[in-house]
């Protein structure tokens, strides 16, 4: 929990202004997966599938890029979460959509969570990710990020890092 539930509180209540904003609003545009990621960190699973649907609601057009692709991330994350066997699609349809966007943030936040996700199953796919992810980490000095690959590059390694991907500020 920690400071999940005063993340989830705030992005929520940023949120609530998105009628009057739009989506393609900075606020909005970054509130949308720190609820999310929030939401999933405290097994609000009901959250994230409002959360979800709350943007399925909006007309695509609307949509921007970054939140499609946070969208398919938060869902192939959810998926996971239910063990469905179409998480790992899911996973992979993210990471062509953080690849399209080309933001280098973003792309690392999704190869982390795709690498953590497929770690005990594929461990050499989940380091090969956790690299790349390490490498754009290291361009652009995201210590924790840095940090979540690490955990996923340690030999020793067994179970996936409890990280939500969105840091907390």
């Amino acid at each position: 929990g920690g400071e999940h539930p005063r993340a989830l509180a705030k992005a929520q209540r940023a949120l609530s202004y998105a009628d009057a904003l739009g989506l393609r609003h900075e606020g909005i545009r970054w509130a949308w997966p720190l609820a999310a990621d929030a939401a999933l960190a405290l097994g609000e699973l009901a959250e994230l599938e409002h959360l979800i649907q709350w943007l399925d609601d909006h007309p695509l057009g609307q949509v921007p890029a970054v939140l499609r692709a946070e969208r398919l991330r938060v869902h192939a994350k959810l998926l996971a979460v239910k063990q469905d066997p179409q998480a790992d699609a899911a996973f992979d349809d993210a990471t062509r959509a953080f690849r399209e966007l080309r933001s280098p943030y973003h792309l690392a936040v999704g190869l982390l969570d795709h690498a953590e996700h497929i770690a005990n199953g594929d461990l050499r796919t989940a380091q090969q990710l956790a690299a790349e992810a390490d490498a754009i980490a290291r361009r652009l000095g995201a210590q924790p990020m840095i940090d979540r690959a690490h955990s996923l590059a340690s030999p020793s390694r067994t179970e996936p890092a409890a990280s939500t991907g969105t840091a907390i500020r």
